[in-house]
């Protein structure tokens, strides 16, 4: 190819399809689009965007910066002055040295910031693209606590060229299917309720055409939806019709119609499933604590049939197997306690104790607890007992009595031992996610919370955010001997030379 016809097809090829191309592709290097007013390059490092950094000066940090009114020009000026010699800390450092901004606020500027240029990049209609590869470059991560998903769906919808989103999404008659678990993306991202709505269309593997018809959304906004789900690799276009036709799919557009009494059906099992984790196991099995040992039976053999997940194949409770499932395992936890005399007394004990505590909490928050020390009193009460609870196996009352601790007084160690808990059901992961993510709001400097969250991104297999967590870790503490080891497994390389990528930019 000549040089003229590659500077023709930089030109022609949307950068967001580049873009996500050389995530798909594991690529390291620098892709940079060299416009009229800047040039903008993202930085890539084995299929991860970690950054991103800008010629124009208003995309700097120190401009940035002085835009969101953290420092004045004055401010900028005199700390630029540090960064004369080759070996100078970086700026960011300097401004968090002189008490400008902290080290927290900082990381969540970087993000913005290079967020700010990478989409700007893409909206750029005089840039064309060029890949560097980059082997050995040492680059600082600014996009913490975004993965590459999220990413690329942010610099999907900042691109505005709808006639090459018509050419990318191709064939109408194409086959569309999700990449990935639904239930996941949508609580793994943050999704506009139109994206959600055309990725729960996608679940039948429809036309292309019928999923813009479908989407019951003007044809422009559909296409520019289904474009940036695309991008950032959530559906694929291009499916095997065949093998789809085989299976009897339902087209987005023919949905059967739902009775009243179907629509009442779907939204009591809704209400069931999102009131699991907060009854008890007579309650699961909607029982009275004096039910006999033939009416556990009989409410058991009920609930697995009545909920059944096989149900799905109803017309209206296509997308319930999630809450069908959620009903079924607490349903089944109960029924594995009360079904035995023995775990059933045991229970019926600490059930005791746990409303002799309930009534205590109850009659002291009639009025609400002003006085920090008996507030601090009540948390400490509640604790302990959830401590005895799961000494004695009782995990689900535990669970009740750490939630009623944390909504009195948020303590991180506390909702981090809530996420444990929760973790020991999987079908609980987005709970224990969204328990992490308030311990570490609570305090962002938490060790103990961010290995756990390095650990469910393990567990998840995705290594983004495992690294990401680690990184957190070994910011906070350089020498923590499990984080050193993790992130050095993580990432192939040997410890130290890890932590340095961490806080050193590349040196020209």
């Amino acid at each position: 190819m000549s040089v003229d016809e590659r500077f023709q097809d930089y030109v022609s090829r949307p950068l967001p399809e580049t873009l996500s191309e050389l995530v798909q592709d594991k690529a390291t290097g620098i892709l940079t689009a060299m416009g009229v007013e800047a040039h903008r390059g993202i930085v890539l490092v084995d299929g991860e965007i970690r950054a991103a950094r800008s010629t124009l000066e208003e995309e700097k940090l120190g401009l940035f910066l002085v835009g969101k009114q953290w420092l004045d020009e004055k401010d900028r000026a005199q700390a630029l002055l540090t960064q004369a010699t080759a070996d100078a800390p970086p700026f960011g450092e300097v401004l968090v040295a002189r008490g400008f901004i902290s080290a927290s606020e900082l990381e969540g500027e970087l993000q913005e910031l290079a967020l700010t240029i990478i989409c700007r990049a893409a909206s750029d209609s005089t840039a064309y693209t060029e890949f560097f590869e980059d082997p050995e470059g040492v680059h600082l991560d600014t996009l913490t606590h975004l993965t590459t998903t999220q990413v690329l769906l942010n610099v999907a919808r900042s691109y505005e060229d709808l006639d090459a989103k018509y050419r990318r999404l191709g064939d109408r008659g194409c086959r569309v299917q999700l990449v990935a678990d639904l239930d996941v993306s949508l609580d793994d991202l943050e999704v506009t309720p139109t994206e959600a709505f055309v990725l729960s269309r996608a679940k039948g593997r429809p036309r292309l055409q019928d999923l813009i018809q479908g989407a019951s959304l003007p044809e422009e906004k559909a296409v520019a939806t289904i474009y940036s789900l695309v991008i950032a690799g959530l559906i694929r276009i291009g499916v095997d019709g065949q093998a789809a036709e085989s299976q009897g799919e339902v087209q987005v557009g023919a949905e059967p119609e739902i009775s009243e009494n179907q629509m009442s059906e779907l939204q009591e099992i809704k209400s069931l499933a999102e009131a699991a984790r907060r009854t008890d196991h007579y309650q699961a099995l909607g029982l009275e604590r004096s039910a006999t040992d033939e009416e556990i039976i009989d409410a058991w053999t009920s609930i697995r049939q009545r909920y059944a997940v096989s149900r799905t194949s109803e017309p209206h409770l296509g997308d319930a197997g999630p809450w069908l499932e959620t009903i079924q395992d607490r349903a089944q936890d109960a029924y594995q306690v009360l079904g035995d005399p023995a775990t059933r007394r045991r229970y019926n004990s600490v059930m005791a104790g746990v409303d002799k505590a309930r009534s205590r909490v109850d009659g002291q928050l009639v009025a609400p607890v002003v006085d920090p020390a008996a507030r601090t009193a009540l948390v400490e009460a509640n604790l302990k007992r959830a401590d005895e609870l799961i000494r004695d196996g009782e995990v689900f009352s535990a669970l009740q009595m750490l939630e009623q601790a944390c909504a009195i007084e948020a303590r991180p160690s506390a909702l981090l031992k809530l996420a444990q808990l929760q973790l020991k059901n999987p079908k609980w992961d987005a709970k224990s996610l969204r328990t992490l993510h308030k311990a570490l709001e609570v305090d962002p400097d938490f060790i103990d919370a961010w290995l756990e969250l390095a650990d469910f991104w393990h567990r998840r297999n995705d290594a983004d955010r495992r690294r990401k967590a680690l990184e957190k870790v070994i910011a906070l503490d350089p020498r923590h001997p499990k984080a050193v080891v993790d992130l050095a497994g993580a990432s192939g390389k040997k410890p130290l030379s890890r932590m340095r990528n961490l806080f050193r930019s590349k040196k020209k």
